[in-house]
């Protein structure tokens, strides 16, 4: 399994790897998954190679390795599994509008067929239903794909807040589409009120932000400390190696 992306959320100061608790192996396992864990670490084993590196000697050594460092803080970075899904969301949608159009088309054929052995009376009649029937399934249609397309928006929208679980984002998802906010611009109108109010109700359900007062452990990305020592102790990687040190 190749990694070509490593990802951090801040690079301003040099990282401890080894002391941090944040990079223990479980962590780091359970945060990326057992393959892409071996392939970071393995990167990471290879781009330190048991010496101190600069930020520049650092971005160096991974580039020899096809990894790319990003930072997460200015949004430009989007996971390729999460766009799959929503190229695949799109597909399925449009085969299943197509097909929906289809089959009115195929049953108005069938029913314009059956029409040449009816009186005229029984024909004005049976178009005066089939038109109502039409108007009726193709309005039921649209706001069926309104309603997908707003779910589809509100789960991006959710997307900026960190909740405490699946359960609790299925929660707050359920509880968002509940306020029927209306759909304007690509915006929500009124949303931004709404989840201020439930972050201030509802706290156990979102993750809470971290200052930098909190300390490197109470973080939920990886923080930037300075080697005092100038050799790490041992951590969750075995690495062996020491920190990375700010350029003069």
């Amino acid at each position: 399994m190749t990694l070509n992306r490593v990802t951090f959320s801040a690079w301003r100061k040099p990282v401890n790897m080894r002391s941090d608790k944040l990079w223990s192996e479980p962590r780091l396992k359970n945060r990326f998954g057992k393959g892409r864990f071996m392939a970071l670490k393995d990167i990471l084993t290879k781009a330190f190679d048991g010496q101190a590196l600069t930020q520049d000697q650092f971005e160096k050594a991974l580039e020899k390795q096809n990894a790319k460092l990003f930072d997460l803080n200015d949004g430009e970075f989007i996971a390729k599994d999460k766009y799959d899904r929503k190229v695949n969301e799109l597909k399925d949608t449009q085969k299943e509008t197509q097909e929906a159009l289809q089959k009115q088309l195929d049953d108005a054929n069938k029913q314009i067929k059956a029409f040449n052995d009816m009186d005229i009376d029984g024909i004005k009649q049976a178009t005066k239903d089939w038109e109502e029937k039409y108007n009726t399934d193709t309005q039921a249609l649209k706001d069926q794909m309104a309603a997908r397309e707003k779910e589809y928006a509100a789960r991006d929208y959710l997307g900026q807040y960190q909740f405490t679980s699946d359960l609790a984002k299925k929660a707050a998802l359920s509880e968002f589409l509940a306020q029927d906010f209306k759909y304007d611009g690509g915006k929500f109108l009124g949303a931004d009120d709404y989840m201020k109010q439930m972050q201030e109700t509802q706290p156990g359900a979102f993750v809470k932000e971290q200052t930098k007062q909190d300390g490197p452990q109470a973080a939920s990305a990886p923080t930037m400390t300075e080697d005092t020592e100038g050799v790490n102790k041992g951590g969750g990687f075995n690495f062996h190696f020491t920190g990375v040190r700010k350029t003069r």
